[in-house]
Parts: C-alpha cells; structure tokens; sequence
C-alpha cells in the first residue's frame, strides 16, 4: 500500500543545503543561549515557548521524503511539539557560567535531530543559580536563520509576559509562514513571473564567482578540503574601534558594512594577487514587511564582486563595495531563480554555512 505525503516543496536554500543536512554538527543547525536573570517559573516559560511553537509553522515541520525523489516535503505538524529538557548546574562566578554555556553549547550541537518524524525544536532551560538561568534553543539550519533566532528570542519573552499578565495568546497579529514565503519564491521562477533582467544580474555574479575560484592559487586546496566542515570564526570589537569604524565610514560617505567589506575584499586582493574577487555577504532576505516577523532559512549568502588595482584608493574601495551591496539587496528576491537547485550549486551550500 503506497504511502500518501501531503506536504509543500521546500524552498530553494532548504533544497540546497539538504544533501549536507544530515551532517549533525553545529554548522549545520541554528543555536541560542538566551540569559535569564532574576526569578524564573519554569511551567511558564514552557507554556511560552508552546504557544511560540503553535504560532509559527516551521517551529513543527518534519521533513518526509517520497520514495524514488531525493528532495522531501516539508511537512506540518498541527500538534506544537516541541523537545524540552530543564537542568541544574551550580555556577558561583560569571567566568565559570561562561564556561558552562559553551559547554552546554556544544553539547546540544552534537545531538542529532529526527527530520522526518519530529519533532525539530529543542529546549534546553539551564538553572545556573537562583537568580541565572539560560533557555537554549536549537533548530536545524532547514528551519531557521539568524533573524529567527532573535525573533523567537522575542516572541518567547513576550508569551512569558503575556502569560504572567493572564492574557490570552495573540491572535491579532498572525505572522507570514514559511511555506507562503516558499511557495511565493518557487513563484518567482514561473515563466512569465521573474524580472529577467534580476535573474542575468545573479547569473553574472555567479559566473564571476565560478571564475575567480577556477584561477584562484588556492583553488585546489578549496577541492581538497570540500569535504570538509565549516566553521565560523567570531571577533568582538571594542566600543572604541566601534565608534572609530563608523567615524572612519562615515568621512568616506559610506557604512560600517561597506567599509568592512571592503577592507576584506582588498585583504584577499593583496593576499591572492586576484583583481577580480567575489565575496559572499549574509542578507536578511526580510526587505518587504510581510516577512518582518517571519520565520525560517529566509536570510541568503549574497555573491557581492569587486575589482582591484594598484591605483584603486580605499575610498573607492568603500564606494564600489557599498554600491554593489546595494545591487545585490535590491535585487535578493531573485538570487534563487537565478540558480534554483541546478547541479553545481553545491559551493553556494558550503559559502552559505562558512
């Protein structure tokens, strides 16, 4: 007896970061370690976070595969299930609690989710001390990015007020879900629907992108280690380089971002002796207002080109990398169309999780 699946397509990052999926490792998931201080009731809180979960769709999708497609469904749970677990740890010092988080960080990064039966949320409520408690949060990467972490983080807080004021679960405001976000994108690819003049841009980025991997002196090393894991490297910059960088910026007429971008850009310029580089830039992917408060892997990983010589001054620099982030964004709605789910986009999969 054949098995019947109701579910929708997934959406295109989701179709091309599911071959890697099933690698459990902290690359291929999203995490928080929200801190808590002050009192806590734990019932409360659960109760916060259940009715978050029955809000928004992907917090309680499965992913269920049709046998002889490679690509499953995304699949909705109508039940708000969730994983939830409380723990104890005797933490007397801030240092010692630092430590205690990354570990339970790292912990939770090794568990393994079960895609197709659910459920895909977990929560993890850590008792530090009486007064410091830290709620982790963990996703696969298919159902959520970084925007959704802060928004759940939000959402969370506000059912815990909400609940504590004995009001009622909000209806007035019903969120975008993810799968109207998916279908409207496979949308965007229907003959007739996309801007074409969109979709030639993206296609040119990444061409550019393709071409400056094929002469890069480090290409070889990047085939060997394609099998590699990704890993993110972290940097907290002081409040004064802070306020310098946007001084700095904001002489040059430009942003704190653009400048950046462009100080990397000419660091990789001078490093590989390329004029041509491409860099990958995270975007929201949340531009219009219906998708402010949506959740899911809505955020992409923009190709963003630059061209360098030894004449080019920094201030162009700045300029040109601020402009052609301008470019990218205006136009992120139609980066998937441009590629879809074609074979070869697996390097997007490893740019977007580095």
């Amino acid at each position: 007896m054949q098995e019947h699946i109701e579910g929708f397509r997934l959406s295109k990052g989701q179709a091309r970061l599911w071959p890697r999926q099933h690698k459990h490792t902290p690359a291929y998931r999203a995490q928080a370690a929200i801190l808590v201080e002050g009192e806590v009731e734990a019932d409360r809180l659960r109760e916060a976070v259940r009715r978050t979960v029955a809000r928004h769709e992907i917090l309680r999708t499965t992913f269920q595969s049709i046998p002889g497609v490679s690509i499953p469904l995304q699949v909705i749970d109508e039940r708000a299930r969730f994983d939830w677990e409380e723990a104890t740890h005797s933490i007397d010092d801030a240092g010692g609690r630092d430590v205690a988080v990354d570990k339970l960080l790292r912990q939770e990064g090794q568990r393994k989710f079960d895609l197709e039966r659910g459920p895909v949320a977990r929560f993890l409520l850590a008792q530090l001390s009486n007064e410091t408690h830290v709620l982790f949060a963990s996703l696969p990467a298919l159902c959520a990015d970084f925007t959704t972490l802060k928004s759940l983080t939000r959402e969370i807080a506000e059912a815990y007020d909400d609940i504590a004021s004995a009001r009622g679960a909000r209806e007035d405001d019903e969120p975008t879900q993810f799968v109207q976000f998916s279908e409207w994108q496979h949308e965007l690819n229907e003959e007739g629907e996309a801007d074409e003049a969109a979709v030639e841009f993206w296609r040119r980025q990444r061409q550019l992108r393709r071409e400056s991997l094929a002469t890069s002196p480090y290409s070889a090393r990047a085939d060997a280690d394609a099998a590699s894991e990704p890993e993110r490297v972290t940097r907290t910059m002081s409040a004064e380089n802070a306020t310098r960088l946007r001084e700095t910026a904001a002489r040059h007429d430009s942003t704190p971002e653009a400048w950046l971008l462009a100080c990397w850009q000419s660091l990789l310029w001078r490093q590989s002796g390329e004029p041509g580089l491409v860099v990958d830039v995270w975007s929201d992917g949340r531009k219009f207002e219906e998708l402010a408060g949506a959740l899911g892997l809505i955020s992409e990983f923009l190709p963003v080109d630059g061209r360098f010589d030894s004449k080019t001054t920094t201030a162009e620099c700045a300029s040109r990398a601020g402009e052609n982030l301008r470019r990218a964004r205006k136009r992120q709605e139609y980066y998937a169309a441009a590629g879809g789910t074609r074979e070869g986009d697996e390097e997007d999969v490893a740019s977007a999780v580095a």
